[in-house]
């Protein structure tokens, strides 16, 4: 929440629909709920019984706590809890002036027209903001750096070889995950480039050991990555070459996902994509022409096997949605774009510093923080907000009700 929001005596509930049909026998507890405490918001009345109300009010308010904005170093252990810091950070779009070597396709066109001729090229200063992105985490002292996609902005490699020479000194340092985002597989020709510049960080891997993730056996998407103390980090691969910016997932891939999620135990799993799951609002994400084809078909996984959380990117206003599926909450968290400078106010240049916590049984695993930075260009570098750094927007219904 941004401005001048505050955290007030009012509480809004959303209640969206929950699961499908074969869940309808457990549909009373398996509600899609999210929590809205800002006072600028509107409230739309539904009935919902007083006892009902009361444990949805609870389980809001418990889940609300932990992104408060309020971080632990990583020598702190609250509770006896291990602590796992995330960075994660999404398309930033590096673009170059190179013009392609054959015939152009209409897509390639387009793109460039976008970059200059709409002016998106001034929008995205990837160049300007990453190498000052890469000298301050050293501060952070992340665990792992996780980018969900979008690096380039034709996928052409010139993009790319830029891109690694200013992210080599972090590439170096730091165990990373990276996936591709559709501008990164711009178009068939293409597909592979990202794979072919930073594969050592797609692979998957057991362990980080020596400045390199080291996999004992090579797997199909997703891939799987060992966070320590039992966190598994499960990417995504989703983008795809097309006309459009549709991406997809693969029903062998949400088939392996679903293995993943059951065989690791959900709660104790985060899982990377580059599209989002769900829109600002709560809605599913089914934009036509830029959301995942089968977004059902991984909501659906998500229903059955509820992961700690889901970051992802393309959406390039950051934002974060609370859905309580099943017993569990899981966060779906959008970073919005590292590197965006353009005029519109809602978007702006940023990342999650997101911090895990692991009892010492691995039990229970918790979201303790979700902390934004972001860029100040006054003072020329990414600023921790004071703020929650939670953005959300209402849901088609909610429930108003006085703590």
């Amino acid at each position: 929440m941004h401005g001048s929001s505050s955290l007030v005596g009012t509480s809004y509930i959303a209640v969206p629909s929950s699961c499908k049909s074969y869940n309808r026998q457990r549909l009373y507890n398996r509600r899609v709920i999210s929590q809205l405490v800002t006072r600028k918001q509107p409230a739309f009345r539904i009935f919902v019984g007083p006892k009902r109300l009361l444990n949805l009010i609870r389980m809001a308010q418990t889940s609300n706590h932990s992104s408060t904005g309020e971080g632990t170093t990583k020598s702190e252990q609250p509770n006896g809890l291990k602590v796992v810091r995330l960075l994660h950070w999404t398309d930033v779009h590096f673009h170059v002036l190179q013009l392609p070597t054959l015939l152009p396709t209409w897509k390639q066109l387009l793109g460039l027209a976008h970059l200059y001729m709409r002016g998106r090229r001034q929008d995205f200063r990837a160049a300007e903001l990453i190498p000052t992105f890469v000298k301050q985490i050293d501060s952070l002292e992340p665990d792992i750096c996780i980018f969900s996609g979008d690096l380039t902005a034709l996928s052409l490699p010139a993009e790319f070889e830029i891109a690694k020479s200013i992210l080599s000194p972090m590439l170096e340092k730091y165990p990373n995950i990276m996936i591709a985002g559709n501008h990164d597989r711009y178009i068939k020709e293409s597909e592979y480039l990202m794979e072919q510049y930073f594969g050592e960080y797609m692979k998957g891997g057991d362990v980080w050991e020596n400045g390199e993730w080291k996999v004992t056996k090579e797997t199909p998407w997703p891939k799987v990555y060992d966070g320590g103390f039992g966190l598994k980090i499960i990417a995504m691969d989703q983008a795809r070459p097309s006309k459009w910016s549709f991406g997809e997932n693969s029903s062998e891939q949400l088939k392996r996902l679903e293995m993943l999620l059951e065989r690791w135990d959900s709660s104790h799993c985060i899982v990377v994509g580059h599209y989002p799951v769900l829109n600002i609002d709560g809605s599913i994400s089914n934009t036509f022409g830029r959301s995942l084809k089968d977004v059902h078909e991984l909501y659906q996984v998500f229903c059955r096997q509820p992961p700690l959380a889901y970051l992802c990117g393309h959406d390039h206003e950051h934002y974060m949605q609370s859905m309580l599926m099943g017993d569990r909450w899981v966060r779906f968290i959008c970073c919005g774009s590292t590197s965006y400078l353009g005029k519109k106010s809602q978007k702006k240049a940023g990342f999650y510093e997101v911090e895990i916590g692991i009892p010492v049984d691995h039990h229970e695993f918790q979201l303790l923080s979700v902390i934004r930075h972001e860029w100040n260009s006054y003072r020329q570098q990414f600023e921790r907000l004071d703020e929650p750094s939670v953005l959300y927007r209402p849901n088609p219904h909610w429930v108003e009700s006085s703590r």
